[in-house]
């Protein structure tokens, strides 16, 4: 009911790449911002190709896939911790877990671990990137050729931090979930590369995994 497009969300799958968009959430994001409908429609296009032109790369479908994994690994079930947090939970008696249903965010807040903290920064940190290089595209590609370029980026930058409460519970179920400083810092650093190398310096991204910074 939110999503725009497959990679709206930096889900870690291992499928091939492939583009497809929600028809009908675009329309209605279309309305609801006023956007000139072939602009979007050519913006999104951009938006999705270069997404699955980065999951073409294997090791970055690998890594994405490796991190959340490990995170998801480190999920601790800890029963007393989560009947302090919803009160008594009876597998025979369905009305108990309604508590947990009310509020899923403060199940995982209640499942994590300090183990988590160390992934979380270097999962936050890789897709921090992945998302500044695709921004990076965009406005050299988008900013030239789509008129309303600045109008419907901003729309866009609005649509991916005001997720719905399904699209907030898997990002922090599976450690996607970023803020808008994390997508700050994945623009500075990219504009930062390419300001000292060009594209060319940034593009070596995806020559290898070593070749992707570190949360420093």
């Amino acid at each position: 009911q939110h999503a725009l497009g497959r990679y709206d969300l930096p889900l870690p799958t291992s499928d091939e790449p492939s583009l497809c968009f929600v028809v009908p959430n675009v329309d209605a994001f279309e309305d609801a911002w006023s956007l000139p409908r072939a602009d979007l429609r050519f913006y999104l296009a951009i938006h999705e190709v270069v997404r699955a032109a980065q999951r073409s790369v294997p090791w970055v479908q690998q890594r994405l896939v490796a991190l959340a994994t490990e995170y998801v690994s480190a999920y601790e079930l800890d029963t007393g911790a989560i009947e302090e947090q919803f009160g008594a939970i009876d597998p025979n008696d369905p009305s108990s877990l309604s508590s947990i249903a009310d509020d899923p965010e403060a199940l995982l807040g209640a499942m994590g671990s300090p183990r988590q903290a160390e992934v979380l920064g270097r999962l936050q940190s890789f897709t921090s990137v992945l998302e500044g290089y695709a921004d990076t595209v965009l406005e050299r590609v988008g900013g030239r050729l789509i008129a309303s370029f600045a109008q419907i980026h901003e729309a866009m930058q609005r649509h991916r931090l005001e997720r719905g409460e399904a699209e907030r519970f898997v990002e922090g179920l599976l450690g996607l979930k970023l803020e808008r400083e994390h997508y700050e810092r994945g623009a500075a650093f990219c504009a930062g590369v390419v300001e000292r190398a060009g594209m060319e310096g940034l593009n070596r991204l995806w020559e290898q995994e070593s070749m992707f910074p570190t949360p420093a």
